[in-house]
């Protein structure tokens, strides 16, 4: 067959425009992203989620401890790679233990994760869009998006959780196209390490499952029996983890105090507002992205009517993870709605978000979008990494403000004497306060047995809290051998709750007496001395 000379140059101008995206996306986008999440990754000190990463590490051993669901309330995935990775850092640290610069190192396992993530998403936009330049666009929002470098720089499975996620999809668009068995084996085994990181990947399995049977009910039967083998063998790997997952469950179902406040309709747009805009407390930026994103979305779903199966994937894997969760958890007497567990349908939205620009035929309405999702996401950012989060739980649910144990551990070592006690009221302070001041003696305290109850009471699983030191220890009984004792508290908005904490700070007044005070970013400490 002879191609005519326009032929050969609209073959040669795609061959271009390939290339230069090539090239924007690895000497543009790529390192954008890794700058984005490098940066001020050691600054803020580790907080509760990330030294609970660390304790239950020290669960992994041979007799698999971090299995037992008595003693690890999580998947055993996030305590298997932090365990793996503290190894290393122990075998190459050169620096000091407790210093910014180890803190730095310790995130640096999730902010691999995420920058391993921008490469897959990269080569996922090139399946789901068919554009150079939808797929930059695509790829240039998740490389910006607040939502992903929050996760990105927080000691947690998040970004881990992003990267199966997105590998599936990638095995999910081979299948769909190839239909061999190296895919399936692919796309099954990352079903598998899905349920072992966390319990919420049920719902990005069971919407891509609904997904391929909604295809195969449409005419693609030949998937069927590849599907069923790859699903019953992968299913017999799973056993575990679903029990993992009932056993939780059932804790959650026994809780009788709530953590969170039931979602709404309204609380399902909070979360997506989160994808676009992350925790920000700046309204006038966080609308304006809401109404443009959802804008967007709808209108690249639209786009994608030449391009059916991926835009219906879109939408399955986008909304309904989101909108049956809120219906779910808003008719339970216990919410465990938390925006984060959607990370994943953030990034599927992405995909209609770049439809949506390129369906915009007019060229200078398109960058002036880009421009604006540049400069309102460069706002979101700066309040990201100078420590400004919404003050309203509802936008982040599960998310507290990360106060400043390494610099509080610090002054303590400093003026630790012998005879000294650190006491918080807290549970969430244990794990991070044991983890900067690890083999000073410590302990959280309440005022009576009264307290220990509640704490069961809204955390269930009583083996495991006494097993991790989280339960309260009435103070008189806590402090009596001691001459001396540092007490913490949490302001703003963190973890600590004042009906808990006044009495504490009442009989210390009236029993010992106050001898020195100081105030670090969100928590402060005071010393006592015991009244002779």
């Amino acid at each position: 067959m002879i191609r005519t000379e326009a032929e050969k140059r609209q073959e040669q101008l795609e061959k271009l425009k390939k290339r230069i995206m090539e090239y924007l996306f690895w000497g543009f986008l790529f390192p954008l992203g890794i700058v984005l999440r490098v940066f001020r990754l050691g600054n803020q000190s580790l907080w509760y989620d990330e030294c609970a990463s660390i304790q239950l590490s020290k669960l992994v051993d041979w007799k698999g401890s971090f299995l037992s669901p008595l003693l690890n309330n999580e998947p055993p995935m996030n305590p298997f790679l932090t365990f793996c990775w503290g190894k290393i850092l122990d075998a190459v640290r050169f620096w000091e233990r407790y210093s910014v610069w180890d803190d730095f190192c310790w995130r640096l396992l999730p902010c691999l994760w995420s920058i391993v993530s921008i490469i897959i998403f990269y080569r996922v936009a090139k399946r789901m869009l068919d554009r150079p330049f939808t797929i930059l666009v695509a790829t240039f929002l998740f490389v910006i998006s607040p939502f992903q470098i929050y996760y990105a720089q927080e000691l947690r499975i998040y970004s881990f959780y992003i990267l199966l996620n997105l590998i599936g999809l990638w095995f999910l668009l081979r299948v769909l196209s190839k239909n061999q068995w190296k895919d399936w084996i692919g796309l099954g085994s990352i079903f598998v390490l899905l349920m072992y990181s966390h319990y919420f990947s049920v719902w990005a399995i069971f919407i891509t499952n609904l997904y391929l049977l909604i295809l195969m009910g449409l005419g693609r039967r030949n998937l069927f029996r590849k599907w069923f083998w790859t699903h019953f063998t992968a299913g017999i790997f799973v056993l575990p983890a679903i029990y993992l997952a009932w056993y939780f469950h059932e804790i959650v179902s026994a809780i009788r105090y709530i953590w969170y406040p039931n979602p709404t309709i309204k609380t399902g747009f909070i979360t997506w507002k989160n994808f676009f805009a992350g925790y920000t407390p700046n309204s006038g930026i966080y609308w304006v992205l809401f109404f443009l994103s959802v804008f967007l979305f709808i209108w690249g779903l639209w786009s994608y009517k030449r391009k059916l199966e991926e835009g219906f994937y879109v939408f399955l894997m986008s909304v309904v993870p989101i909108f049956v969760n809120v219906f779910f958890w808003g008719a339970r007497h216990f919410s465990f709605y938390e925006h984060r567990l959607f990370l994943f349908s953030g990034v599927v939205a992405l995909f209609a978000v770049a439809q949506g620009i390129h369906g915009i035929r007019f060229y200078p309405t398109r960058f002036l979008i880009i421009l604006m999702f540049a400069v309102l996401t460069a706002v979101c950012l700066k309040d990201y990494y100078q420590l400004r989060l919404h003050p309203m739980e509802m936008h982040r649910l599960g998310v507290y403000d990360k106060v400043d144990f390494r610099s509080t551990a610090d002054w303590i070592r400093k003026h630790y004497q012998q005879g000294d006690i650190v006491i918080y009221p807290s549970h969430f302070m244990a794990p991070s306060m044991r983890y900067y001041l690890e083999g000073f003696p410590q302990c959280r305290v309440g005022m009576s047995a009264i307290d220990v109850q509640v704490h069961i009471d809204t955390f269930g699983n009583t083996t495991l809290l006494d097993y991790h030191g989280l339960l309260p220890i009435p103070i008189e009984q806590a402090t009596k051998k001691y001459q001396r004792l540092w007490f913490l508290e949490t302001h703003g908005l963190t973890f600590e709750y004042k009906p808990h904490t006044e009495p504490l700070r009442k009989y210390l007044e009236e029993n010992w007496q106050r001898t020195d005070f100081i105030s670090f970013w969100g928590l402060s400490v005071t010393l006592y001395q015991r009244k002779t």
